[in-house]
């Protein structure tokens, strides 16, 4: 698919060839090629992969924000939307490009920290820590349409679970189906991206060949640089919960907004969880072998 778009010069912005293209099939190939992007970002980041289309390789702008129901081939000028205008839905593609440069950026820098030889593991965590604390400040920065109530990145919710499914339906019953997809997109998006950033710090450095490795691993189990950790892993854990639960509420009632999600989004959801998970058991036998 890349190579095809590629090949089609979607990566080359319109602009820089006066003449050929107009307003509107301008605006659908710079779609056409951010959508590629955006895919190519989030399924890298699903299969631990480095992105087919890297960072600066093209010259292809963002889409302009327009109103998308009066946006036809027989404009003239771009149907603009207004910072206070209309939001939601008509927003929703340039919003999931941003979210889509978030991710590469901070894949980005933690792929060339993980190049290092052999990094610590507090340097490790001061850098998940940064890109946590940018991860926030960008949900915080979102327009209100976008914004997700409690988010709880940081923070342990204090909500019994047998609870959690009724606060959820009160809290989105005014909201429409639409846009609900929208916010609980970047709700899976982002935590899934936050809890990637610790899972490194949980997985123990061993050798083959040294006995010493388990005691090591289970001081390391008892430090506060893997409790910060497992504390900041496990929490964004819970914010990936949350989404996969709204999105199997959000697929009753309307499944065509979770056509790739329903399969795709809980997949993820259980896998990630699982791979915390497993990463703390993984410490349970230095334990039993120090006591």
């Amino acid at each position: 698919l890349v190579n095809i778009a590629r090949t089609m010069g979607l990566g080359v912005d319109p602009d820089l060839t006066p003449g050929k293209y107009g307003l509107y099939e301008s605006e659908a190939r710079r779609r056409a090629w951010w959508d590629i992007w955006w895919w190519d970002a989030y399924t890298s980041t699903l299969s631990s992969r480095a992105p087919l289309i890297p960072l600066h390789a093209f010259s292809t702008r963002l889409p302009l924000d327009v109103d998308e129901e009066v946006f036809t081939s027989a404009c003239t000028s771009a149907p603009l939307l207004s910072p206070t205008g209309k939001e939601g839905v008509g927003r929703w593609f340039g919003m999931r490009v941003r979210l889509a440069q978030l991710v590469k950026d901070i894949n980005c820098r933690t792929s060339l920290l993980s190049s290092l030889e052999q990094p610590s593991a507090l340097l490790s965590l001061e850098h998940a820590s940064q890109c946590e604390t940018e991860i926030k400040q960008w949900l915080s920065d979102l327009p209100p349409a976008f914004r997700m109530g409690n988010e709880g990145m940081g923070e342990e919710s204090c909500v019994p679970p047998q609870s959690m499914a009724l606060s959820s339906n009160a809290s989105h019953g005014g909201t429409p189906p639409t846009l609900l997809a929208q916010r609980l997109d970047i709700l899976m998006t982002t935590h899934r991206l936050a809890m990637g950033l610790y899972l490194p710090s949980l997985r123990p450095h061993s050798s083959p060949s040294s006995q010493s490795d388990s005691h090591s691993n289970a001081r390391r189990e008892t430090s506060p640089q893997i409790h910060q950790a497992r504390v900041g892993a496990l929490t964004a854990a819970h914010g990936v919960i949350r989404a996969g639960r709204d999105f199997v509420e959000l697929a009753c009632t309307r499944p065509d907004l979770v056509r790739r999600k329903d399969g795709l989004g809980l997949s993820l959801c259980c896998s990630l969880v699982y791979d915390v998970h497993s990463g703390i058991l993984f410490f349970v036998p230095f334990f039993t072998s120090v006591f």
